[in-house]
C-alpha cells in the first residue's frame, strides 16, 4: 500500500469518526442528562401504613392560611386562603423570608397551587376560577373555570390534577380547564373524601385528608390507597385549640427528594423522611 493510498484511508476513517459523533454523543448527553434527572424514590417499600421522622424545621409564616405549597431551587411557593386574607407568596426556605406577595380580590378565597411550565395555576374555592401566573414576577397571564369546588392542586408535567373535597380527582388541560379524566380515591374499596392538598411524588399522588393528620399515597390510575401516612405529632401546641388550623401543605424538593409539610398558620414547616411505621 503506498503512501498516497494511506492517506486517503485514514482521511476516509477521520471523517467516519467525525460523523459517528455527531451523531452519537448528543444522544449520549441526553441519556446521561436523563439518568441525572431521575427522581429519588422515597415512596417505595413504606407498605400500607407509614409514619415519619423529623429531618429539619423551617420558620413558616403563621399569618398564612396555607392552601398550596410547591418548592423549587431553594424556594417556596404558597397560596393562603381565607375570603379578604388571601395572596399569593414565594419565601426562601432557609430563614422563611418572604420575597414576593401579592394580594387577592377578597370575593376569592385562594386554594391549591401548582407550577407547570414557569407559571403558577391557583384554584379558588367556591368562585370556579383558576388563575395563572408567570412563576418570576406574579405577573397574571390568564384565567379558566371550572365545575366544580377548588381544593388541592398538582400536576403529573402534562395534566393538571384537581381536588374538590370528595373522592374524585380531576385530570385538567392546564390551559383551559377541560376535563380529561377522572380518578375516583378508594382504600379497600370504600370511597375517600375530603382530599385536599396534592402533590405528585415518584408517578404516585400525595393527598392531605382534610381536618385529619393523615396523608394518603394514592395510585393515579386506579386510585386505590397505597398507604396511609400518620403524620401526628407534628400540629404546634398553639394551632392545636383553633378550628381549621390542621395540617395541610405538601412540597417535593424532586432532585434530592426532599419532602416538606406544614399546616394552616403554622408558624413552622418540616422536613420529613416517611418510614414503614412499626407494627
Amino acid at each position: 500500500m503506498n503512501t498516497k493510498t494511506r492517506k486517503i484511508i485514514v482521511a476516509i476513517i477521520v471523517v467516519l469518526v467525525i460523523a459517528f459523533l455527531a451523531f452519537a454523543l448528543p444522544r449520549l448527553l441526553d441519556v446521561v442528562k436523563t439518568k441525572a434527572a431521575v427522581e429519588p424514590d422515597i415512596l417505595s417499600g413504606l407498605g400500607g401504613k407509614a409514619s415519619y421522622e423529623i429531618v429539619n424545621i423551617y420558620p413558616h409564616d403563621s399569618d398564612c392560611y396555607t392552601q398550596g405549597l410547591v418548592y423549587e431551587n431553594g424556594l417556596l411557593y404558597e397560596s393562603c386562603g381565607l375570603y379578604g386574607k388571601s395572596r399569593l407568596r414565594v419565601a426562601k426556605l432557609e430563614g422563611g423570608e418572604t420575597l414576593r406577595e401579592i394580594e387577592i380580590e377578597d370575593k376569592y378565597f385562594a386554594e391549591g397551587l401548582t407550577l407547570l411550565d414557569n407559571q403558577l395555576t391557583m384554584l379558588t374555592w367556591q368562585e370556579g376560577t383558576a388563575f395563572i401566573y408567570q412563576k418570576d414576577d406574579f405577573t397574571q397571564t390568564s384565567t379558566f373555570n371550572y365545575s366544580t369546588e377548588g381544593w388541592g392542586l398538582t400536576t403529573d408535567g402534562n395534566a393538571l390534577i384537581l381536588s374538590d373535597g370528595s373522592n374524585t380527582l380531576y385530570w385538567m388541560d392546564p390551559k383551559s380547564g377541560l376535563v380529561v379524566n377522572e380518578v375516583h380515591v378508594t382504600l379497600e374499596g370504600n370511597p375517600i373524601s375530603m382530599l385536599n392538598e396534592l402533590e405528585f411524588v415518584n408517578g404516585e399522588i400525595l393527598a392531605n385528608v382534610y381536618l385529619t393528620d393523615t396523608i394518603l399515597r394514592i395510585d393515579p390510575g386506579s386510585g386505590e390507597v397505597l398507604t396511609q401516612i400518620d403524620l401526628s405529632g407534628l400540629m404546634p401546641d398553639a394551632n392545636k385549640a383553633k378550628l381549621g388550623e390542621v395540617l395541610n401543605g405538601i412540597a417535593w424538593d424532586k432532585k434530592t427528594g426532599r419532602l416538606f409539610v406544614t399546616g394552616k398558620n403554622w408558624d413552622v414547616l418540616y422536613e420529613i423522611q416517611l418510614v414503614p411505621a412499626i407494627p
